[in-house]
C-alpha cells in the first residue's frame, strides 16, 4: 500500500492549524476572562469560520496549480511512451546492437530527462532514474526494459491521479511492448 505524502502533509497540516488554534484560544482565554462566555464563542466561531476559509483557498490553489500543469504533463508522459516504443521496436530488429551507439538514442534519453526534470514527479523521476540504473545487469535488453518500464509507467499513472490497484506485476510494460494488436 502506498503512502499518499500529499494527504499526510494535509493531515499535519491541519494538525498544526488545530494546536495553533487551540493556543490561541487558551491565550484568548486567559487575556479576555472578563468576557461573557456568548462574545467569547462569536469570536471563536468567526476565528474558526476563518481558518476554514484560508484553507479552503489554500487546496483550490493547489488543485488549481496541479490541473494547470496536467496537460502539459500528459503531453510529457506521452512523448516518453513514445519513446519507449521506439526503443522497444529497436531492441526487437536489433537485438544485438548497442543503443548507447546510437545517435537517436541518446537524443530520446536528453529528450526524456529534460521533459521529466521539468514536468515529472519526483516519483517518477526516481524510477526513471532506477529505469536507467538497470541497465547495469546483465540480463536480456527485453527484460531490462521491462522490468523497468512498468515501474516508470506506474509513476506516470500515479502522477496524472490514476490507479494501479489490481494491476499485475509487469501488466503496463507488458501493454505496452504488445503493440496494438495484442492490446485489445
Amino acid at each position: 500500500m502506498a503512502i499518499d505524502k500529499k494527504a499526510i502533509s494535509y493531515a499535519a497540516f491541519l494538525a498544526l492549524l488545530l494546536i495553533a488554534t487551540a493556543a490561541l484560544l487558551w491565550w484568548i482565554s486567559s487575556v479576555f476572562v472578563e468576557l461573557d462566555q456568548s462574545t467569547l464563542a462569536v469570536f471563536l466561531a468567526a476565528l474558526l469560520a476563518f481558518s476554514g476559509n484560508w484553507y479552503s483557498q489554500y487546496a483550490i490553489s493547489v488543485r488549481s496549480v496541479k490541473e494547470g500543469h496536467r496537460e502539459q504533463k500528459v503531453k510529457v508522459y506521452t512523448e516518453c511512451i513514445a519513446s519507449f516504443v521506439k526503443v522497444h521496436d529497436f531492441i526487437k530488429k536489433e537485438p544485438t546492437a548497442n543503443l548507447h551507439d546510437q545517435k537517436w538514442f541518446l537524443c530520446e534519453m536528453a529528450a526524456v530527462n529534460e521533459n521529466l526534470l521539468l514536468w515529472g514527479s519526483s516519483d517518477a523521476i526516481i524510477s526513471w532514474r532506477a529505469y536507467t540504473n538497470i541497465a547495469d545487469n546483465n540480463e536480456e535488453p527485453a527484460i531490462i526494459a521491462l522490468k523497468g518500464v512498468d515501474g516508470f509507467l506506474r509513476a506516470m499513472r500515479d502522477d496524472l491521479g490514476f490507479s494501479n490497484r489490481g494491476l499485475g506485476e509487469n501488466e503496463l510494460a507488458i501493454l505496452l511492448a504488445s503493440g496494438p494488436t495484442k492490446a485489445r
